[in-house]
């Protein structure tokens, strides 16, 4: 006899059931029955959660709440519950018979339980449906904190490009601005000049590439769709109240990024009273500024920021629970490469030597729901993509 673990996707189990003589009736039957769904609530008041605990226990489930909630004091609780995922149904018809906010708390799971990563309702006819996207990085800088200097010409950028879309980049990310810590800042007709040029050449030699403008100033946006951009990423998540009519009115994608403080400050001490709530919140507000300016939702992606306003620990966090930005139900861009908080894991202090963190990272990403990895190896990343892919599609046996 052997006995052994297994961490089991749903067409597994379906998998293991067939070989095992389970018929076909029985296999849809139990279809849900080997998978357990955890969900963090926060802010449900004490009646809220006693009510979703008794619910959940009634249904083979658990919530562990708050000492407060069970004495019944009159202030928000945060709690944890868990429940099988053949269950839901019934736990959300319930859910919206009661009060105390718990309809709103079932369609909110319910929404997160409907979506499909890792592209979700996102579409783009030059990007693949069928695999995370690889995001190429092009610093047309002199200050980068990675490769500063190395494409800071036309000539030079535009022969970098080739290269990246040669080694399986599906989009270009072209920045004219350092985002480095305490990085000076740029002029918008500065950026304009560095951009434009290396853009409309791109375009002109590649009409199939995704271009994406890594810019916070709506002008160099506007100025490099023009050019022959298709993407807007942008840092500040419209901190220029312009940057939302730009991208709605080009209909370009738009990447809102979650930062603390600006390049020049993020890192002097960011701190959190709740990290992944907070940013959670941020993106809340930010998606809801972007739709309010005109830009369609399906049009937008979220990036939580690794190394932007973020110590280490930060960053490990992020990482270890990209997932809990799903809650969104848009697709998620991580952009770790040669990041600080590798090298300060790794002890690698030059970020050109981080290739190894960065993969391991950008794999836990992939594992994690990431639909776009930003990274300046583009020919590892590519690589990476697609084992995980095949890795992922792989029969349980």
């Amino acid at each position: 006899m052997q006995v052994f673990p297994l961490q089991p996707a749903g067409a597994d189990v379906a998998s293991l059931m067939a070989r095992s003589g389970v018929s076909g009736t029985g296999a849809e039957i139990m279809r849900d029955r080997f998978g357990m769904t955890v969900f963090v609530v926060k802010g449900l008041s004490s009646a809220g959660a006693n009510a979703l605990k008794q619910h959940l226990l009634s249904l083979g489930g658990e919530a562990a709440v708050p000492r407060h909630a069970v004495t019944g004091e009159a202030r928000p609780c945060d709690l944890v519950f868990s429940l099988r995922d053949d269950r839901f149904p019934a736990l959300l018809e319930r859910l919206r018979a009661q009060c105390f906010h718990l309809p709103e708390l079932a369609d909110a799971v319910e929404h997160f339980r409907a979506a499909r990563g890792p592209w979700y309702d996102f579409r783009h006819d030059r990007l693949p449906v069928d695999r995370p996207a690889l995001m190429a990085i092009l610093n047309v800088t002199p200050d980068s904190f990675s490769d500063g200097g190395r494409y800071a010409t036309t000539d030079a950028a535009v022969r970098r490009a080739g290269e990246l879309i040669a080694q399986g980049a599906d989009i270009l990310d072209i920045g004219g601005e350092s985002t480095r810590p305490g990085a000076a800042p740029v002029d918008a007709a500065e950026e304009i000049r560095r951009v434009t040029p290396v853009i409309a050449r791109i375009r002109k030699e590649n009409k199939d590439i995704v271009i994406s403008i890594d810019t916070a100033k709506s002008t160099v946006a506007s100025a490099a769709i023009e050019a022959g951009a298709d993407i807007v990423n942008d840092i500040s998540a419209l901190g220029d109240p312009a940057m939302g009519a730009v991208a709605a009115a080009s209909g370009a994608p738009l990447i809102l990024m979650h930062m603390q403080g600006t390049p020049r400050t993020m890192q002097d001490d960011p701190r959190y009273d709740d990290l992944l709530a907070d940013i959670n919140a941020f993106f809340d507000a930010a998606v809801a500024r972007a739709v309010a300016a005109g830009v369609k939702r399906e049009k937008i992606l979220l990036d939580p920021g690794f190394g932007f306003g973020k110590t280490a620990a930060h960053n490990l966090t992020l990482l270890r629970h990209l997932e809990a930005f799903a809650m969104h139900r848009l697709p998620i861009l991580a952009g770790l490469s040669r990041k600080s908080f590798i090298g300060a894991v790794t002890g690698r202090k030059d970020p050109v030597d981080r290739l190894a963190g960065t993969i391991a990272g950008q794999m836990l990403a992939l594992d994690k729901g990431a639909a776009v990895i930003r990274s300046h190896d583009a020919a590892a990343a590519r690589d990476l993509i697609f084992m995980h892919r095949a890795v992922r599609e792989a029969p349980c046996w």
